[in-house]
């Protein structure tokens, strides 16, 4: 068995407008892989870059990294060494983790449906049957909240996760409206991106302790570690980290450091399925918890996170993952994609991802680059 053909293609599709510290968004940009085997196999895989601004990296770069750089060191691999192909892709070419996610993805999916078996599987096996589901709000004045939460309620997640970021004192009135509007109604979390000093988080955190967030999410720059790690043992709000976790050796610092309670992992960041699963190893090893976050992925990459959040061991938030993807998106190109029943999502027994794309849909929403 071996790779003979990986093709790259652009879709970009719209959204709900979403906005958080960073910009603001409309549609998203995605680049779709097709991992061809010489079985006839093939596995798809998703790269969500999100913004050029953070992640550095592009629909065209993303193209010319798969087409230029990797395809052809991965081309006539065995795809079932996973752990061969991606070092030589390190190896070869630094960061560009999106681009890298799709390729992982795209492998995990060729290799179940090869063995005729879910990818999960693949990562270890079921720890839970299905995963409890926290869903996101965007930056929400204090007087809208009421009627955003009430609206998102209705798909009754186990969490919310309110985004701040503005000015510490209208992120402290926007988390206690939040906290009004939920009531008991779902356990509440808030995410500043990192918009906070050290002593602006700590001002923060402490006047907003009553609303009993189960977490707040990085509240300082991801470099600022130290910063954290004071945050987090002058406050009793427990802390996650997502922006300050890119790789595995990162996430082995945030525990040497004692900077966070949990690492929320995004599979663009880390690089796909393989990494995520070291990351929450490492955090499991440190008795940290992890948590599958969301990155504004779709159905592809969606799918790949339905089958990561039942198989970690320490996806023990009141949430297992984030699937706001699935109240922001307008159109998808994959047929019949999971979703949530009853505050729940949950992979099907089908091999690989479980999924399938829907081509004509992919024409529709392929993009024309330059």
């Amino acid at each position: 068995m071996r790779i003979v053909k990986i093709e790259a293609v652009p879709v970009t599709l719209p959204i709900v407008p979403f906005s958080d510290a960073y910009a603001s968004y409309d549609c998203m940009n995605y680049v779709i892989v097709k991992l061809h085997l010489d079985n006839g196999v093939v596995g798809f895989g998703e790269a969500s870059p999100i913004d050029p601004s953070f992640y550095g990296e592009t629909q065209q770069s993303i193209i010319t990294a798969i087409d230029d750089w990797i395809a052809p060191v991965i081309r006539d691999q065995d795809p079932q060494n996973v752990e061969k192909i991606e070092s030589i892709v390190d190896k070869r070419f630094a960061g560009n983790s999106s681009a890298k996610t799709a390729i992982d993805i795209a492998l995990y999916d060729a290799i179940g449906k090869t063995l005729n078996t879910p990818v999960y599987t693949l990562l270890g096996g079921r720890f839970r049957e299905k995963a409890a589901v926290g869903l996101e709000l965007g930056i929400v004045k204090p007087e809208d909240m009421q009627n955003v939460v009430d609206k998102v309620l209705e798909l009754k997640p186990t969490v919310i996760k309110l985004h701040v970021g503005t000015t510490p004192n209208e992120d402290i009135s926007a988390i206690k409206a939040f906290h009004d509007a939920v009531a008991s109604r779902a356990i509440i979390r808030a995410d500043s991106n990192g918009a906070y000093t050290t002593d602006e988080a700590i001002r923060v955190l402490r006047n907003v302790q009553d609303c009993e967030l189960e977490y707040f999410e990085q509240p300082v720059p991801r470099t600022n570690l130290d910063g954290l790690a004071r945050i987090r043992k002058s406050v009793q709000t427990p802390i996650a980290v997502d922006e300050s976790v890119w790789t595995p050796q990162e996430a082995m610092i945030v525990c040497k450091k004692e900077a966070a309670d949990v690492i929320n992992i995004k599979l663009t960041r880390v690089g796909g399925l393989n990494k995520a699963k070291k990351i929450a190893d490492i955090a499991n090893s440190a008795f940290l918890k992890a948590h599958i976050g969301c990155e504004a992925e779709f159905g592809v990459a969606s799918a790949a996170k339905v089958h990561l959040a039942v198989a970690l061991e320490n996806a023990t938030c009141a949430s297992t993952g984030e699937f706001t993807e699935l109240i922001t998106l307008r159109d998808n190109i994959v047929k019949d994609p999971y979703w949530i029943r009853d505050s729940f999502i949950q992979p099907n027994y089908k091999a690989g991802l479980g999924i399938e794309i829907d081509e004509e849909k992919m024409k529709i929403h392929t993009t024309k680059i330059a």
